[in-house]
């Protein structure tokens, strides 16, 4: 009788505590709820503002590579443009360089013809002079 009694007090403790316990897991479990709703509906709320700043910053990045990439193609261009026009001033001065060179041959040539010419007049000369 005692012993039953003392293994029923012990029995019903542990069971109001064992009910605190679940009250409070309960409770938590609510208030987890709630933060997790209340988060959720901030969620939905802000995923409108998350998309709409997601978007801005994306058409923002977008813009900004856009302007990098026109102005890394710019410089491509430009530099490819002036590589261009330093080869046509190099291959313009070797080619004045070898015309220099060739119109130096040119002037030989035409010396040389000049002098033919020069000397063909004289033996025309000297055959009139002869005639």
């Amino acid at each position: 009788m005692y012993r039953s009694a003392f293994v029923h007090r012990p029995v019903s403790s542990s069971n109001r505590a064992s009910v605190r316990a679940i009250n409070a897991s309960s409770s938590s479990r609510h208030l987890r709820f709630t933060i997790f709703g209340a988060a959720s509906a901030f969620a939905t709320s802000g995923t409108t503002t998350i998309i709409t700043i997601t978007t801005t910053t994306i058409t923002t990045t977008a813009i900004v590579i856009i302007m990098i990439v026109v102005v890394v193609v710019t410089i491509i261009i430009v530099s490819i443009i002036i590589s261009i026009i330093i080869s046509i001033i190099i291959i313009s001065i070797i080619i004045s360089s070898s015309s220099s060179s060739s119109s130096s041959i040119v002037v030989v040539v035409t010396s040389s013809r000049r002098l033919h010419r020069h000397h063909h007049h004289n033996h025309h000369h000297h055959h009139h002079h002869i005639r």
